[in-house]
């Protein structure tokens, strides 16, 4: 009956990191935002405060339903959030400090940019995707710079990355620090 009642609660917030993910980056992408997706940030919660398999299950949900949403071109970009999973994971102690957050924002944008850059390449070019968006002129920008196509792919990606992941990391270093949240936290031994 323990273990039964510990599956429906660890697939509870699966779904609700899945369905987060999901609702935030579809408003983000319908709106318009720029440097903005939220479309991980569940990912990062769940990776950050439970076991890595958890994390990369909200990964994967998030793809299939976002998928379902906006298209099969959302699918390549699981191996963005499986990345994202994993980093975040490996970077969990930084999620109760802002300072820290911030740096595991940023570095969960350079590994990020570094899957997204080749997916972007093989689908679009190496633009943002079927919505143009700022960072596509920082792409055109630095490939007539002088600077060579993946280079300037990654850059406007990782552009297109950091504000978002810090912000995220900062979301859940804010929730994590509440005193009812962290309490309720500590509760939870997965």
């Amino acid at each position: 009956m323990i273990n039964t009642k510990r599956s429906t609660k660890k697939l509870a917030y699966l779904a609700v990191a899945i369905a987060t993910n999901t609702l935030l980056g579809s408003i983000i992408t319908f709106s318009g935002v720029p440097f903005l997706f939220l479309d991980s940030i569940g990912t990062i919660f769940i990776s950050s405060h439970f076991k890595l398999k958890y994390g990369l299950l909200t990964a994967v949900g998030t793809h299939f339903l976002l998928s379902v949403i906006h298209g099969p071109l959302a699918l390549p970009f699981m191996l963005v959030s499986l990345s994202i999973a994993v980093v975040s994971h490996f970077f969990k102690s930084f999620m109760h400090s802002y300072k820290k957050a911030i740096l595991a924002g940023i570095f969960i944008a350079v590994v990020g940019a570094l899957f997204s850059t080749p997916v972007r390449i093989i689908l679009y070019g190496g633009f943002k995707g079927v919505q143009k968006s700022v960072s596509d002129l920082f792409f055109i920008l630095l490939n007539h710079s002088g600077f060579t196509y993946f280079t300037s792919v990654y850059f406007s990606t990782f552009i297109d990355l950091v504000g978002d992941k810090v912000i995220s990391c900062l979301l859940i270093t804010y929730l994590t620090n509440l005193a009812p949240f962290k309490k309720y936290l500590r509760k939870l031994k997965w």
